[in-house]
């Protein structure tokens, strides 16, 4: 919506819409309910704390790849995904937070004080994420 309270469609591209959801709605859509049940879905960080809790529930996980999960999700996945409503999340943003990975570099300077990019903790990154999405689809 603009500031003077208009959608910006014109009465055309309005009319045309309402025709669509006509349409839907005699085909058996449910458009307020598709709505509702978007607002009323969790979010990928929420998601994404019930699996670590579920992983902290099972023997064959030690710690130490518990708190790698942990800072994976703290540092990379949740500040670019963590918003979002599980099922607003596509295949474009799991590819965007690939990208902005390659651009990250080590927390740590090695001798030559640069520090080396990211490499293995890109496709750690990538997999924990689409871990989550599955079991938050299943």
């Amino acid at each position: 919506y603009s500031a003077d309270g208009s959608s910006g469609l014109t009465l055309g591209q309005a009319r045309k819409k309402a025709r669509e959801l006509r349409v839907d709605v005699d085909h058996g859509s449910d458009p307020a309910g598709v709505k509702r049940a978007l607002r009323e879905s969790p979010t990928f960080a929420e998601v994404a704390e019930e699996w670590v809790t579920n992983r902290e529930l099972d023997p064959n996980h030690n710690s130490h790849s518990l708190n790698d999960d942990r800072g994976m999700l703290k540092r990379h996945i949740n500040p670019v995904l963590g918003h979002l409503k599980i099922q607003e999340i596509r295949k474009a943003d799991i590819l965007r937070l690939n990208r902005l990975m390659r651009g990250k570099t080590h927390a740590r300077k090695y001798k030559d004080k640069k520090p080396p990019t990211l490499s293995v903790r890109i496709n750690r990154v990538y997999e924990r994420s689409r871990t989550i999405l599955r079991t938050s689809r299943a």
